[in-house]
């Protein structure tokens, strides 16, 4: 089983010294339970959906606590069948622009780490933020686009929207091909997330380019769906 979660699966503090995979290791457990087979956790689109606003406290009773809500929240009823394959998949390599200094006065106290973090980023170097893979992953009626970013919700719906039309069932999953921090929308500045990015406000239209002539330079034959 796939379990595809668009949230920050993080809980645990700065504190918490122990090799741990916080709250999607035990969102994992419990849904491979309840469902009785192997899950796989799979992060989506998670850049400003965070348990920041929901947590209780940084301890691992609050991993049971949040479990236990999204388990209530589960579907009761049987799973909808889905053919796997084929199996076919696709791999591009994009440029994205990076920005050296980003001019703006954070808006909140929150933003001060991904300003600290952007500096630290100057240090080190960011070409390696300058380039990132996606994979175009089909297994049957659905579509898997990997991306090795942090994208915002709207920016995952947007990917949704443009990978619908060939997959009934589309998925954008984040943290995948290494690991490229933010991109932000276009429109979205002084935020934590905003200056912690490597990325200009171009890198949003970029990407949803790419994905476009990704999907345009594939032969995906329709035929081969199942009929309802």
């Amino acid at each position: 089983a796939f379990l595809i979660f668009p949230c920050h699966p993080t809980v645990l503090g700065p504190d918490n010294l122990l090799y741990s995979a916080d709250l999607a290791g035990r969102l994992r457990e419990a849904v491979a339970s309840k469902v009785g087979a192997f899950t796989v956790y799979l992060n989506s689109y998670a850049g400003n959906i965070s348990t920041h606003y929901t947590r209780k406290s940084r301890l691992y009773q609050e991993l049971d606590r949040l479990t236990n809500i999204f388990l209530s929240q589960f579907p009761s009823t049987p799973g909808k069948t889905v053919v796997f394959c084929p199996l076919q998949w696709w791999e591009t390599t994009i440029s994205l622009p990076i920005a050296t200094i980003k001019q703006g006065t954070p808006i909140d106290d929150r933003a001060l780490p991904g300003v600290r973090l952007a500096a630290q980023r100057r240090k080190m170097g960011l070409e390696k933020f300058a380039h990132a893979r996606l994979c175009l992953v089909r297994a049957g009626e659905m579509g898997f686009l990997f991306t090795p970013f942090e994208l915002f919700q709207e920016t995952g719906k947007c990917i949704e929207k443009l990978l619908r039309p060939l997959f009934p069932w589309p998925f954008v999953i984040g943290y995948a091909l290494n690991y490229r921090s933010y991109v932000v929308p276009k429109r979205q500045k002084g935020t934590y997330e905003w200056f912690a990015s490597p990325y200009t406000s171009e890198a949003e239209p970029k990407l949803l380019e790419a994905v476009r002539s990704l999907l345009k330079s594939i032969n995906v034959d329709r035929n081969t769906f199942p009929k309802d």
